[in-house]
C-alpha cells in the first residue's frame, strides 16, 4: 500500500493504492479521505474510493462489494472521530 497524506491549515487529505493484499482478496484499491474543519464544533470526513475484491479467487459483482466495505470504512469513520474528540 502506498499513502500520501497532504496537511493543510484546515483539512488533511490521505491519498491511498493498494497494490496487493495479504488475503489475495483486493485486485484494486485506490482512493481519498479527506478530514477538514466543517465548524467550530464539527469535522467533515469525506471518503472516495475504487474497489475490485475477489472471493475464494472470484471476482465480486459491484454491489457485493459496496455491502462488503460498507462496515468497513464505518469502522474507520468510528476511528477518526475518536482522534477529534
Amino acid at each position: 500500500k502506498a499513502e500520501q497524506i497532504v496537511y493543510e491549515e484546515n483539512r488533511s487529505i490521505v491519498y491511498w493504492r493498494v497494490f496487493r493484499s495479504d488475503n489475495n482478496s483486493t485486485t484494486m484499491d485506490l482512493g481519498s479521505a479527506e478530514i477538514s474543519a466543517y465548524d467550530a464544533n464539527s469535522v467533515l470526513v469525506t471518503f472516495h474510493s475504487a474497489h475490485r475484491l475477489k472471493a475464494m479467487g472470484i471476482p465480486l459483482r459491484p454491489f457485493l462489494v459496496v455491502k462488503s466495505i460498507k462496515n468497513t470504512f464505518l469502522d474507520h469513520l468510528r476511528n477518526y472521530q475518536k482522534l477529534f474528540q
